[in-house]
C-alpha cells in the first residue's frame, strides 16, 4: 500500500506542475567553428570557474575534438587541447582532476585513449589496450578504472566485441584488465557507466545487435520507422543473465541481481544522496531509448546497497543529470516534451517543463543559474524564476548552418544565401518589445509570427537597421530581404510553417549514354580544376551510396559524399609508379586523373619520370593510406576544404553537367 500511495503522488505531482514554463534565455553558442554534424553540446562540467563542453558526434566520427572551456567569470572562451577523438561525450573527475574518456579514436583500434588535466595542461594517455571506444573512468581505492567496448582481431572474419574494465596502479602509465563481458559473433557488447557506491565499484553492462526491419515480428514492423531494410539496434534484454549488474570489492567480481523484473535491456543510474536511481528500459526487443515507444517499457527503482523499491516516474527518457550541493536536477523528456526536475530527495521534488522545440542533451549549474546544453548547438540559460504559459522557443538562438535544410531554428528560416559556397548564420534576440536578428551570408528569410510574436506592431531591428511593422491580424509570416541600402519587409497571410525549398544543382540520369559525366569523373575532373596539381588520385568508391535519377541538390551531396579534408601531396616519379604497380596492395582501389586527360594509365611508365616530383591532389584519408603503403612520411599541403565543397564549387560553375552513378 505505501509503495502504491507513492505511484499516485508523484504522477499527480508531474501533471500540476506541466502549465509552468520556464523562459529560456541565449548564454553561448561555442561551436561555430565546428563541422554542422558536429555541434551536438553531449556535456557541460564545470571547473575551477571554468564551463567545458564536451561534443561531436562518433558515430559519424566528427573528431578530432577540441578540449574547449569557458571562463564563466570573464567570458573568455579556448582550446586547451585537440583529443584525437571523435566526439567528446562527458568529462569525468576522478579524485578531483578532470577527465575525458576518449569516445572513439581517431588512430586505429590497438589502443584507447583517455586525456588528464595536469598542471594547467592535458595529457594524452593512448595505452588502454584495445579500447575502441573508452565510456567511462572512476577512483577506486586509490586505482583508476576505466570502462570500455573492445574488440579483439583474431583474423579479418573474426573480431569478437566485448566491453571490459581495465585498472591502473600508476596514474594511467600502464592498465591491467580487471573484467570482460560475454561476446559472440552476433552481438556487441560494452561496459557503459562506472560508478563507487557503499564500497564496492559498480559496474553497468549492456549488449546489442542489428537486425533489418523486415525480420522482426509483424507487430515491431508496424511501428519502427524507415523501410524494410532498415537496420535496427536491438538492446539484447539480460545481456549476463538473471543479473544486471557486477560488483567489484578490489580483488573479486560478482554478479548482482538488483531488479525484481527480466527482459532489462539498458539500466542508467544516478547516484545522489547516498542512493542509486536505476532507470530500466524493459521489453522482448528494446529497439528505442525511449521509453514513450511500443512495447517498450520505463522501470524506476531505488536501491541503497541493500534493498530495492519501486518507484514511478513518468519519463520516456532521461538524459542528462548534475548535482550542487543540496539538489540533483535532472534533464528528460515526459511525453515527448522537455523537462528539467529538482529533486532534495527522491521523493520531494519539483518539475518544470521547457520550450517545446528545444532538444536538451546536457545540463550544469553555474553561478545559481541552470545551463542547458541542446542538440542546435546553444547552450541556454534558466533561474527557475521567469515563467510563461505557453513558451515554445527560447528568447535567444543563434543559428550557423552549412546544409542548406539545416538553415532554420524556431522562427527564422533562411530562404537564399549570398554564397552557397559558406555557411549561413543568424542571431534571434527577442526582449524588451524589440526582436533583433543579425546575419552573415544571408540573402533573404522567412520569419515566422508564433504566438510569443504576436502583437497589433512589431519593432524589428536587423543588422542594425530598425523597422516598425504594423501586422495584419492575419499575418503569419514575413519575408525579409536583405539588400545592399535597406531591408525589404513583406507580409504573408499564407506560409505558417516551415517549408524547405532545396537548392538543385544538377540532374542525375543514370539512363543517358552521351553528354553525361560519372560520379567517379566528377570527383577527380572537380579537384584537379580546384588545384594546380598534376594528377589526382583517388578511390574507386568515394560516395557513401548512390544517387537517387532526379534533381540533385547541395543536401544531397553533403550527406553522401564522405567529407574529407582534401590534401597536396609532393611525390616523385618512382614513388608513384611503385604505388600504382601491381605490387601495391592499393593499385586496384584507385583510380588516376593526369593533368592531361589524354594520358593513360597504361602509359603512365612514359609519363612519370623517376626522380621528378608530381604535385598529387588526395584526400586525407587515402594521403594516410599512402603513407603506410609506402613506408614514407610526405609532405603534405593542407587546402583547407572538404572534398564535397570542391565538388560543388565545380557544379555552381558548370551547371550545364549531368550526372549518372
Amino acid at each position: 500500500m505505501k509503495n502504491f500511495i507513492i505511484v499516485i503522488l508523484l504522477t499527480q505531482f508531474f501533471t500540476l506542475l506541466s502549465a509552468e514554463t520556464l523562459k529560456l534565455e541565449h548564454y553561448l553558442y561555442p561551436l561555430k567553428h565546428v563541422r554542422e554534424d558536429a555541434r551536438k553540446i553531449n556535456d557541460l562540467k564545470l571547473m575551477l570557474n571554468k564551463l567545458y563542453i564536451g561534443y561531436g558526434d562518433y558515430g559519424i566520427n566528427t573528431g578530432p575534438t577540441e578540449i574547449i572551456s569557458y571562463d564563466v567569470r570573464n567570458g573568455r572562451q579556448m582550446t586547451e587541447f585537440v583529443a584525437d577523438d571523435e566526439a567528446i561525450m562527458k568529462y569525468c573527475l576522478a579524485d578531483s582532476v578532470l577527465m575525458v574518456p576518449g569516445a572513439d579514436a581517431t588512430e586505429d583500434w590497438t589502443f584507447g585513449n583517455i586525456y588528464i588535466r595536469q598542471k594547467n595542461d592535458w595529457v594524452k594517455h593512448r595505452n588502454i589496450p584495445k579500447g575502441l571506444h573508452v565510456f567511462d573512468i572512476c577512483s577506486y581505492k586509490g586505482n583508476l578504472f576505466v570502462s570500455t567496448g573492445s574488440a579483439i582481431n583474431f583474423d579479418d572474419n573474426n573480431q569478437p566485441a566485448m566491453g571490459c574494465i581495465f585498472s591502473s596502479k600508476d596514474k594511467s602509465k600502464s592498465w591491467d584488465l580487471v573484467y570482460t563481458t560475454p561476446s559472440d559473433a552476433y552481438s556487441v557488447y560494452r561496459v557503459n557507466e562506472l560508478i563507487e557506491f557503499k564500497g564496492l565499484l559498480y559496474a553497468f553492462i549492456h549488449s546489442f545487435y542489428q537486425v533489418n526491419k523486415k525480420d522482426l515480428p509483424q507487430k515491431y514492423q508496424e511501428v519502427i520507422a524507415g523501410d524494410s531494410l532498415r537496420l535496427v539496434n536491438i538492446l539484447r534484454s539480460d545481456p549476463i543473465g538473471k543479473s544486471e549488474l557486477i560488483c567489484y570489492d578490489g580483488t573479486y567480481i560478482s554478479n548482482k541481481d538488483i531488479i525484481p523484473e527480466d527482459n532489462i535491456g539498458y539500466i542508467n543510474p544516478i547516484l545522489f544522496k547516498d542512493q542509486l536511481l536505476l532507470e530500466c528500459y524493459q521489453g522482448d526487443l528494446v529497439y528505442s531509448m525511449n521509453g514513450n515507444k511500443a512495447f517498450i517499457k520505463k522501470l524506476y527503482y531505488l536501491y541503497d546497497g541493500e534493498k530495492v523499491e519501486k518507484i514511478e516516474l513518468p519519463y520516456d527518457r532521461i538524459v542528462d543529470y548534475t548535482t550542487d550541493q543540496k539538489k540533483l536536477y535532472v534533464l528528460g523528456f515526459v511525453n515527448n516534451k522537455p523537462v528539467i526536475t529538482v529533486f532534495s530527495d527522491f521523493k520531494t521534488f519539483k518539475t518544470y517543463d521547457l520550450p517545446q522545440k528545444i532538444y536538451p542533451l546536457s545540463v550544469e549549474i553555474v553561478l545559481n543559474q541552470i545551463l542547458i546544453g541542446c542538440d542546435d548547438g546553444n547552450i541556454y540559460k534558466t533561474n527557475l524564476s521567469k515563467f510563461s504559459k505557453e513558451i515554445q522557443y527560447p528568447s535567444s538562438y543563434v543559428c550557423q548552418s552549412e546544409k542548406p535544410k539545416n538553415g532554420n531554428l524556431y522562427q527564422i528560416s533562411v530562404t537564399e544565401r549570398n554564397d552557397w559556397m559558406k555557411d549561413s548564420r543568424f542571431s534571434l534576440d527577442n526582449k524588451d518589445n524589440l526582436i533583433e536578428i543579425n546575419t552573415d551570408n544571408v540573402l533573404s528569410f522567412i520569419l515566422f509570427i508564433t504566438d510569443d510574436l504576436k502583437k497589433e506592431t512589431i519593432n524589428l531591428k536587423i543588422n542594425q537597421e530598425k523597422i516598425t511593422i504594423p501586422l495584419k491580424k492575419t499575418t503569419s509570416s514575413l519575408l525579409i530581404t536583405i539588400g545592399n541600402k535597406n531591408t525589404v519587409v513583406q507580409q504573408d497571410q499564407t506560409l505558417s510553417e516551415y517549408r524547405f525549398e532545396p537548392k538543385i544543382l544538377t540532374v542525375v540520369d543514370d539512363s543517358l549514354q552521351t553528354g553525361v559525366v560519372s560520379l567517379n569523373e566528377l570527383y577527380v575532373a572537380s579537384q584537379m580544376e580546384y588545384g594546380d596539381c598534376d594528377l589526382v588520385l583517388a578511390y574507386k568508391d568515394n560516395f557513401q551510396r548512390k544517387f537517387k535519377n532526379g534533381n540533385l541538390t547541395i543536401d544531397d551531396l553533403y550527406e553522401n559524399c564522405y567529407r574529407n579534408n582534401l590534401l597536396k601531396l609532393t611525390l616523385k616519379g618512382k614513388e608513384l609508379k611503385l604505388l600504382l604497380s601491381s605490387e601495391s596492395k592499393l593499385a586496384n582501389q584507385l583510380m588516376v586523373r593526369f593533368s592531361d586527360n589524354d594520358r593513360s594509365l597504361d602509359k603512365m611508365n612514359e609519363f612519370l619520370k623517376d626522380n621528378k616530383t608530381y604535385k598529387v591532389m588526395v584526400n586525407d584519408y587515402l594521403a594516410e593510406k599512402i603513407e603506410k603503403e609506402l613506408s614514407i612520411s610526405l609532405e603534405k599541403e593542407n587546402q583547407f576544404i572538404t572534398v564535397n565543397r570542391v565538388i560543388l564549387s565545380y557544379l555552381l560553375k558548370h551547371p550545364e553537367l549531368k550526372l549518372k552513378n
